[in-house]
């Protein structure tokens, strides 16, 4: 998996940019890059752009995996809004399904979007 990130510190907003085969080693490492960025900072809003993530060997472990790893840094990330571009159907329900078993055993509130423009308009709102 690859990625790119932004950070807007006048939006107070991270932007990321992910491509390439899905890993739950590769998601902790672009954690793990964000937060070393001296612009980051705990409860900043994020949009993420995994609508180009290959996702098609990633299973239910995974996904189970990758919320264990955001609970791990839950303080890190904090209490911002997380918006998640996910292309597809397939990439539209392990959104979904991250969210579930995320639930509420975290700081940030998490929302699955299909485009974009709606992921943005919610961090706008």
């Amino acid at each position: 998996m690859n990625w790119e990130h932004n950070i807007l510190t006048v939006r107070n907003l991270l932007i990321v940019r992910a491509t390439g085969k899905f890993s739950v080693a590769s998601f902790e490492n672009m954690i793990l890059e964000i937060h070393s960025d001296k612009q980051w900072s705990p409860g900043m809003d994020c949009l993420i752009d995994y609508s180009a993530l290959d996702v098609s060997e990633t299973r239910y472990d995974d996904i189970l995996n990758a919320t264990s790893i955001h609970k791990k840094y839950d303080t890190q990330i904090g209490v911002g809004r997380v918006a998640v571009v996910l292309g597809g159907a397939v990439h539209f329900g392990l959104g979904l399904l991250y969210e579930k078993l995320l639930g509420s055993k975290v700081l940030a509130t998490v929302k699955s979007f299909r485009t974009a423009d709606d992921a943005r308009q919610w961090l706008a709102d």
